[in-house]
């Protein structure tokens, strides 16, 4: 998505399909990209930018490499659809190469990120962005024990969130989601920590 006025407008989109009856090779189930006249989002793979891809089961070693193309100076939006893709033990990140900066990606619904294109070189490189799966870490998140979180409405209507916690040792960022209904979830915020 481009956001315009504050409101994200679609430009581009892929689609990945994983079964265990797809190859990981180049074939009939994939769909090369046409580029259009605007931005351009891809998922490079073997050797080609493709807009559909269909691949087997994801394993703790996968990477998912975004091709990007003619992108302005102005904020964008990724909208990540996850279903089904939960595992034991799997965890997934989006890595800026541009800021240096993993942000978790959610496994069964989705993860949305707001991103900045500056006029310097390396905010706007094709390859600036991937989705790496990894191997979560013994439920190491599980010791991190969230002691009190307080939300407050502002004079302005604007809301103001804050919490206390234990055991912060290794946490990258905070990350703070809003939800309507409970079960579809947004990302308003992410917050860096200096890691300790």
């Amino acid at each position: 998505y481009v956001i315009k006025n504050g409101e994200p407008v679609l430009i581009d989109g892929n689609r990945l399909f994983y079964n265990r009856s797809y190859s990981n090779l180049l074939d009939m189930q994939d769909a090369v990209k046409f580029n259009n006249t605007g931005e351009n989002l891809g998922i490079r793979s073997n050797g080609k930018t493709l807009s559909v891809e269909r691949r087997k089961p994801i394993v703790k070693t996968d990477t998912i490499f975004f091709q990007l193309g003619q992108l302005k100076v102005q904020q964008y939006q990724f909208e990540f659809i996850a279903r089904d893709l939960r595992q034991d033990g799997l965890a997934a990140f989006l890595e800026d190469t541009y800021l240096h900066i993993k942000t978790p990606v959610h496994l069964n619904r989705i993860t949305k990120h707001i991103f900045s294109v500056e006029n310097t070189e390396g905010s706007y490189a094709p390859d600036r962005f991937r989705i790496v799966f990894s191997k979560k870490e013994d439920d190491e998140d599980d010791r991190k024990l969230i002691v009190s979180v307080k939300g407050s409405r502002n004079e302005d209507n604007s809301i103001t969130v804050s919490w206390n916690s234990e055991n912060e040792s290794g946490i990258q960022s905070y990350i703070v989601e809003r939800s309507h209904d409970g079960r579809h979830f947004e990302v308003i915020k992410t917050i860096q920590q200096e890691l300790k």
